[in-house]
């Protein structure tokens, strides 16, 4: 049905308030269906514009440098890769303003920069929603400046978009990047009156690493005993460490490839510790309270399983997840927005919509005492 079914999905659920929209005990994960490896033979599983993009963006493979260490591959890799900033930019943004910058004092001594972006159209900042943006790059490499079109690409859909320039581990090892994005939160939500949000409606999210990094800081804001984001948002989430799951064999150099994500993850370290692979390591009790997650998962993606098993693990654990899965999708196809605008304006409009609604219950409970 395309893109028309997914808005009619889309006024489903905003009818239904997200209660017919959720997994519950009888569903089942979707498998992937094999891809045959000769992918750019085989057009029928791939978006037809995604097929395109494969033909002619060279994979980012790192150095294979042996004598080369970690962290000097990850930056070699970082500075050769920044053509990938040219697969966020869109020239068609008009609905959202370039942005705010600021500069707030890190945990470390450090200065952590955010920016925030504000649609144009509205000057009611405080019944807006608020997604503080972490960016991907497996928690190590690129920066806000790569991610910062589709900040703006989101903010014009009717919310505002506070976009953190955390230190990635090729600067700072662990945990400088979560303390980094947690500084962030804290600080946005602290200064709520001053910038005229709703506390509310301070949600949290991002793409591949940056989930890793989102769930990461809402497990410290409980461990912290800081107040939780109303929500998190994933896009094609990276959350384990190693190369044990299907997907990262099946769907290997579709984009992304397990070199990169081998490098990233021998970088990031601390394999055991439930603050740095939240996903991987983290207990039920740990993970129990975790605020409802909003995340779409790409179906020709490495990552596949990633995103498949922590959303059922975070449903295991009591948390409310909704999950949907991007038919012939590659990983981080929601940001391509110049090459497959039917999905980046789907989950821009089922984002901003499953915010609202948060507004929506608010409002309800408010009725009600």
């Amino acid at each position: 049905g395309g893109f028309n079914a997914y808005l009619k999905k889309l006024k489903d659920i905003v009818n239904k308030d997200y209660e017919g929209f959720i997994f519950d005990s009888k569903d089942r994960p979707i498998q992937p269906l094999p891809l045959h490896r000769s992918y750019r033979r085989n057009k029928t599983r791939l978006d037809p514009m995604l097929y395109a993009l494969l033909e002619n963006f060279p994979d980012p493979t790192p150095e294979d440098n042996v004598r080369s260490s970690v962290l000097d591959r990850l930056k070699a890799f970082n500075d050769s890769n920044q053509s990938f900033a040219q697969l966020f930019t869109n020239t068609d943004v008009i609905d959202a303003d370039k942005g705010t910058l600021y500069t707030i004092d890190g945990l470390h001594g450090n200065k952590v920069p955010l920016k925030i972006y504000q649609p144009t159209k509205t000057t009611q900042k405080g019944e807006l929603p608020v997604l503080i943006y972490i960016h991907g790059g497996g928690m190590a490499v690129f920066s806000l400046r790569t991610y910062e079109q589709y900040c703006r690409y989101l903010s014009s859909f009717g919310m505002i978009v506070v976009g953190v320039d955390f230190r990635g581990s090729i600067d700072a090892p662990f945990p400088g990047g979560l303390y980094d994005c947690y500084a962030a939160y804290r600080w946005i939500r602290n200064n709520c009156n001053t910038l005229g949000f709703n506390p509310n409606l301070i949600f949290i999210g991002g793409d591949s690493g940056g989930c890793n990094l989102t769930l990461a800081t809402s497990l410290l804001s409980k461990q912290e005993l800081y107040p939780s984001p109303a929500g998190q948002f994933y896009i094609t989430p990276y959350f384990y460490p190693d190369n044990n799951h299907a997907s990262r064999n099946t769907y290997n150099h579709h984009l992304i490839n397990t070199d990169v994500l081998d490098l990233c993850a021998q970088n990031y370290g601390n394999f055991n510790n439930p603050l740095a692979w939240p996903g991987a390591v983290a207990s039920k009790e740990q993970l129990e309270d975790m605020p409802p997650v909003l995340a779409f998962i790409s179906e020709i993606d490495p990552l596949y399983d990633d995103g498949v098993e922590v959303c059922w693990k975070l449903k295991r654990c009591g948390v409310k997840v909704e999950s949907h899965i991007i038919p012939g999708a590659l990983h981080i196809a929601p940001l391509l927005t110049n090459y497959v605008p039917h999905i980046s304006e789907m989950v821009g409009r089922c984002l901003v919509s499953w915010m609202n609604s948060f507004k929506v219950n608010n409002e309800r409970m408010k009725s009600l005492l």
